[in-house]
């Protein structure tokens, strides 16, 4: 927030401080539309008064009509739920798929033998939509379902992936909804368990929300969600998921009554989204940054070719920067005792990582990226702490690498936008935003 030295007044931007200075305070005007003879102070502004006052061109919404003459303004149209006639459009796509789905399962009949569901999913080359098998509340009885939900979504060699369960039912409320869903859930969570050892999992849930206003009827797109949770073989599924339903269900009772007003309308869907989780060991061996991100310059890259301590030479780069050498450990060794490393592995786990961030009061979030080099969030700091890091996980085959991200705007930059600006990154979702005010704004709803 940056403040004018003449009237006080507070501007998110140093352009919106400058513009404000040369309107009210200078009176420079020295831009004149050809067309009005209206004066404007900032070149760009008479740019948008000309295009969107004087311009014969008209972009045109294709489900409601509405006109607009910067096409900046008609994305925001569409993606911010303001074009009601879209969202009702998608509704009744949603409405007519669930239904197509409804009858096929009303035509099928599932095993209720356990013994009988392993041979189906062994031999079957197609997964049907959702299970219909009513559940019970402990794990054993949940081995009778036959077939797990079809998986939407699958990235980093199929480690991470994304089940979405539609609303059939327009008249449940939020709880219903979870305990409709739980034995669908419950039984992908057992159905990764047999290829992966221990998984991450968390729960989101897509709602419509409504409320009236002196213009209108505002609609608006909400995600409720969980953290990521850690899931062994030994985890009580069923208890695990009632934990989580009830975060989502506070969630939501704390959204509709900050926001004064705000009605549910619909549950879209239910998206339970999991990932491989392996207290991965770093490797004793170096691993180089791949050329597309090395050339972003977002990445020091530590060489510890003698040594299996990566993570510790990417924290010492992240506290304490090397103006001549950032490259080599050697720049790093007078500061070796100025943090705790005791019962820190080398190489170490990922589940390790907590532990040292507890005993040196330091928050790190681990990254990695998928084989298009897509970055996404493999570990997301819980604690809020004064020094933060990140870092970024490079595995080749058995092996693993840590190297700190110096700049993880510059990182993601590329896969968010085509644009060079400036932007402000959400480290847990990686949404961007041009203006660090509207990142604070996004960070209480994402968690942050």
């Amino acid at each position: 927030m940056v403040s004018c030295i003449v009237c006080g007044k507070g501007f998110n931007t140093n352009y919106n401080l400058k513009r404000h200075t040369l309107q009210v305070h200078e009176k420079k005007y020295s831009h004149q539309c050809p067309d009005c003879s209206k004066k404007f102070a900032q070149p760009s502004d008479l740019k948008r008064h000309k295009d969107s006052v004087h311009s014969a061109e008209k972009i045109v919404c294709e489900f409601c009509g509405t006109s607009f003459t910067r096409r900046d303004n008609l994305l925001h149209h569409l993606n911010n739920g303001n074009c009601q006639r879209k969202l009702q459009k998608e509704a009744g796509k949603r409405k007519r798929l669930d239904l197509t789905i409804s009858s096929r399962k009303k035509k099928s009949q599932l095993s209720t033998s356990a013994e009988n569901s392993a041979a189906v999913l062994e031999n079957s080359t197609t997964v049907p939509e959702n299970s219909t098998t009513v559940p019970e509340n402990s794990d054993d009885d949940l081995e009778k379902i036959s077939l797990p939900p079809k998986e939407s979504e699958s990235a980093f060699q199929k480690a991470y992936k994304s089940f979405n369960l539609p609303n059939n039912d327009s008249s449940l409320g939020i709880k219903e909804f979870l305990l409709l869903r739980k034995e669908e859930t419950v039984f992908i969570f057992r159905n990764e368990l047999k290829t992966y050892k221990s998984l991450k999992v968390s729960k989101w849930i897509h709602c419509i929300y409504s409320k009236e206003t002196d213009t209108g009827k505002m609609i608006k797109n909400v995600e409720f969600k969980t953290s990521n949770n850690e899931v062994f073989q030994e985890t009580n599924l069923v208890s695990l998921y009632d934990t989580m339903s009830e975060k989502i269900v506070k969630e939501s009772e704390d959204f509709e009554g900050k926001d004064s007003g705000w009605t549910l309308d619909e549950i879209l869907r239910l998206e339970v989204r999991t990932n491989r989780y392996s207290p991965f060991r770093g490797s004793s061996s170096f691993i180089e940054v791949p050329k597309q991100i090395a050339e972003t310059k977002a990445i020091i890259n530590v060489i510890n070719k003698k040594d299996s301590q990566c993570f510790m030479w990417s924290v010492l780069a992240a506290l304490y920067p090397s103006a001549n050498h950032p490259n080599k450990t050697s720049s790093y060794v007078s500061h070796l005792n100025k943090l705790n490393f005791d019962g820190i592995s080398f190489p170490t786990p990922l589940n390790e990582v907590k532990k040292f961030s507890k005993m040196n009061d330091i928050g790190i979030n681990i990254y990695s990226f998928e084989e298009d080099l897509k970055i996404f969030p493999l570990l997301i700091s819980d604690i809020v702490c004064e020094k933060h890091i990140d870092l970024l996980y490079i595995k080749n085959n058995d092996l693993g690498h840590y190297c700190f991200i110096k700049s993880l705007s510059r990182l993601v930059s590329k896969q968010l936008s085509k644009h060079q600006h400036k932007t402000y990154i959400c480290k847990r979702c990686l949404s961007a935003f041009q203006t660090e005010y509207k990142l604070l704004q996004h960070n209480e709803m994402c968690g942050n």
